[in-house]
């Protein structure tokens, strides 16, 4: 038995007819018209359904999710008085800072000698500072860092946002992090307005 069309087979077991294909269109005309459209408006809906799909893949495909894990708590990291840069507990846990966590620190002399902090891919990084733990808060020592970039820490504490910058992940060797300072001074001053 030969294979017939999708189409055919349809119409056929559909109204029953088996017989001659043109006997069958004399004899009831308005009926095959009917299936015909209907057959017509399936196959437009399933192409369409597909064709948007497609469409939709291929546009979705080069977009990126944005996680409300990401924009649920500003990540921020303090230079304590003793030149020592602390992380706040929601950055520890949203970064996944623990200890001996390898973190690098970057500057940019021509972008107005923007830092940038560096969770390093390689845990064995020479260039990495390892992340220490003082009761249930982690730091990293920065204080010859600190000091040598002439940042002025002594009597205050310096807070700083930590803006993300995908786009010097692969030149940095890890997760990229513009430091963007806040200060507040001592006595109380509340880091997290504007929250």
């Amino acid at each position: 038995m030969s294979q017939k069309p999708k189409q055919e087979q349809f119409v056929r077991a559909a109204t029953g007819n088996y017989g001659h294909p043109e006997r069958f269109a004399r004899n009831s005309a308005q009926p095959t018209a009917n299936i015909l459209i209907k057959i017509s408006q399936f196959y437009a809906i399933k192409f369409a359904s597909h064709f948007e799909k497609y469409y939709l893949y291929e546009k979705l495909k080069d977009m990126k999710i944005l996680s409300v894990k990401q924009f649920s708590s500003r990540l921020k990291v303090t230079i304590q008085s003793s030149g020592r840069l602390n992380f706040t507990d929601d950055t520890t846990k949203t970064l996944g800072i623990a200890e001996n966590s390898p973190i690098k620190f970057a500057i940019d002399d021509e972008n107005d000698n923007t830092l940038y902090l560096v969770i390093a891919s390689d845990l064995d990084d020479e260039d990495a500072f390892k992340v220490r733990k003082s009761g249930s808060y982690y730091y990293v020592p920065t204080k010859n860092l600190f000091d040598a970039l002439g940042v002025e820490y002594e009597g205050k504490s310096l807070c700083y946002d930590l803006v993300r910058a995908e786009s010097q992940d692969v030149e940095l060797g890890g997760m990229a992090f513009k430091m963007s300072q806040r200060e507040k001074g001592r006595g109380g001053g509340n880091d997290d307005t504007n929250e």
